[in-house]
Parts: C-alpha cells; structure tokens; sequence
C-alpha cells in the first residue's frame, strides 16, 4: 500500500471515529482514558500508519528442527522499531499436502517478502523446497538469514536468495 492510500485510510478512520462518537464504546473509553475524540483519533491514526508501513514476512523453515527461529523472528517483529510483520502459517495439526500447498502458497502469495531461515538441515526439508518454489513462482524478493551462531552459507538452500547472518541491524535494513 502507497502512501496515499495509506493517508486515505486514515482519514476514513477519522470520519469512522468522528460518526461514532456517539457510540457507548466510544463513550466508554474516553471516560476510562480521560482522552478527547481528537486524541482517540490521533492514536488509531498512528498505530494504522506503523500497521501500513511495516511488510508483511513469510518465513520458511524445517518445521521439525527449527521452529524455534521462527518464534524468535516473531518475537523481533513485535518490537516497536520492527519494520515488519510475520505472516505466521504454520499449520497446527496434520493436513493432507494439497491443503498444506494450497494454504501457504495463498499466504506467500499475500507477503511482501519471502525469508528462508536456515538451520543445519534446512536445504533438505521438503516443505522449505517447496515453499521457495512457490516464492519463487510468484516473484516474491527472498532471501535467508543463518538461524545458529556455528552456521554458515553451506546451509543455504539453493535458490532462496543470498545468505545473511541474523542481527538485529542486519534485519532492519534488509526489511526496511
């Protein structure tokens, strides 16, 4: 989302506020807050704009060895001065493969940016084979960070973009 359409989803979020100030919720926030109807609207005007600003991540990982990167890459993304935001899809329970395919392709399809974190077995896990095909198929800018200190670039999965070591720095200005 550009800039303007951004800034054309604030102001229909103010004239939203605006038409509700009659409205109980309303009512009852700002008496438990004290803030006027222009301090409510300012607030949502700023937390939507970091919300439209910040690209929406896919990550890619074996599932079976590393889901542990993929919790610390969320736990970075919610960070205040994070420039992004996880699509997290991993699927809870068993599905049948076609399901699995279809659901992450349809969320790839949706992200701004496709990551591979890599972890020792990474370049031999089927679902990280398949997602970065999929990635790939619909032009998604990728590219794979070294989950683990002892890594190195012998862990890349080929194909998935040039490998990076994680840091905070390193993300912010990769994702920015």
């Amino acid at each position: 989302m550009n800039e303007d359409a951004a800034l054309e989803v604030v102001d229909n979020l103010r004239g939203l506020v605006s038409a509700a100030a009659d409205s109980e919720k309303v009512r009852a926030c700002r008496r438990r807050t004290g803030h006027s109807l222009i301090q409510l609207a300012t607030a949502c005007t700023l937390k939507e704009r970091n919300a439209v600003s910040k690209k929406r991540v896919f990550v890619s990982f074996d599932f079976d060895n590393d889901k542990t990167l993929k919790d610390f890459l969320i736990g970075q993304a919610r960070l205040d001065d994070s420039p992004f935001d996880v699509a997290d899809h991993s699927l809870k329970e068993a599905q049948p493969e076609k399901d699995w395919e279809n659901k992450a392709r349809a969320v790839i399809s949706r992200s701004d940016v496709f990551i591979v974190m890599l972890g020792p077995k990474t370049k031999h896990a089927s679902g990280v084979l398949k997602e970065v095909k999929m990635a790939r198929d619909l032009d998604k800018p990728h590219f794979q960070i070294i989950g683990y200190r002892d890594g190195d670039a012998s862990w890349a999965v080929p194909g998935a973009g040039r490998t990076y070591r994680w840091g905070w720095d390193n993300l912010k200005k990769l994702l920015a």
